[in-house]
């Protein structure tokens, strides 16, 4: 990224988060002129773009979709904007895509952790961009991908990533327990992240280890199934957990948020992806329609929380 891009750079990411600390330290490596935003409104965020010319802005993938979506955007002067990364958490090939051809703005992706604290891997702006994947491993970093028996595996099987390079954690303050289970003897980080290289070394995620679900012993990704859900028309956001099922053991379910005025049934997003899966991927869990899906600040979805709080009460329409 060139300087003239990384001059003026919009900051409204947690700083007590990895990503937005990562992002202000480096901005002031390079003397780049960080303007913060301490809470973000639609509004506030178009305006500071404007106001303050900002070149280079580091989002989430929900504030993305937020700028494919929002009427606002018809109301500022957002051309000074050069360069947008996203991080933190998954993003979809059609968000990336919708968001290029409205504004016009290159977006690139990178994966890391807190535990990694820098980017593992980042993706190239376009024509070298590859949607698909998180990008390739960034200098001095090594990313290896195992089976469950700790072995390498060949391109295009997926694995687990394990991590290893400078500025990785030393460990977990005050729980070795947690220590020995993530960091290796080797100084590996085992990351719980599902995915696989392909053959020109661009490294794919798949999916959280413990996101799987397990429907009578067949392991079904969630992200597939989100993805699917997704590109039903009238679809806005969603959101795939395993829940206790009688004859299954475990089943997936789909909370679904719908775009105004559309018009969505369960049985057409079950329709929808019982065409596109084998049997035991279906959404035999049900359908439920919520207001939103629920997300930690960097976007992260809170898979934990759509299964224990009361959705009825907190999140449903």
């Amino acid at each position: 990224m060139t300087k003239e891009i990384y001059c003026r750079a919009l900051l409204l990411l947690p700083v007590a988060h990895s990503y937005g600390h990562i992002m202000l330290v480096n901005n002031l490596f390079v003397g780049t002129t960080t303007v913060c935003l301490t809470k973000f409104t639609p509004t506030a965020f178009l305006e500071t773009i404007q106001k303050y010319q900002i070149t280079v802005c580091p989002l989430v993938p929900h504030l993305v979709k937020f700028l494919n979506d929002t009427p606002l955007l018809k109301e500022y002067n957002i051309t000074s904007v050069k360069a947008v990364m996203s991080g933190a958490a998954p993003i979809d090939t059609d968000t990336i895509n919708n968001f290029e051809k409205k504004t016009g703005i290159p977006l690139t992706r990178a994966y890391g952790m807190t535990e990694t604290y820098n980017a593992v891997t980042r993706t190239r702006p376009p024509p070298d961009d590859n949607r698909t994947t998180v990008g390739k491993v960034t200098p001095y970093t090594e990313v290896k991908v195992i089976n469950d028996g700790g072995e390498l595996v060949c391109e295009g099987e997926e694995g687990e990533l394990c991590v290893r390079g400078p500025g990785m954690m030393l460990g977990y303050a005050n729980n070795q327990t947690d220590t020995s289970a993530t960091l290796d003897s080797e100084g590996w980080i085992h990351t719980g992240d599902i995915g696989y290289y392909d053959q020109q070394d661009f490294l794919y995620t798949t999916d959280r280890r413990k996101d799987i679900i397990k429907v009578k012993a067949y392991p079904v990704s969630p992200h597939e199934l989100e993805e699917i859900v997704k590109q039903y028309e009238g679809v806005s956001d969603v959101a795939v957990v395993g829940v206790k099922h009688q004859r299954l053991g475990e089943a997936p379910k789909a909370f679904v948020v719908f775009k105004p005025n559309a018009k969505v049934t369960a049985a057409q997003i079950q329709s929808h992806v019982e065409d596109r899966v084998a049997s035991y991927k279906q959404l035999a869990g049900g359908v439920k329609f919520v207001d939103v899906i629920p997300r930690n600040p960097t976007g992260k979805i809170l898979k934990k929380q759509l299964k224990e709080c009361d959705l009825d009460s907190e999140f449903s329409v």
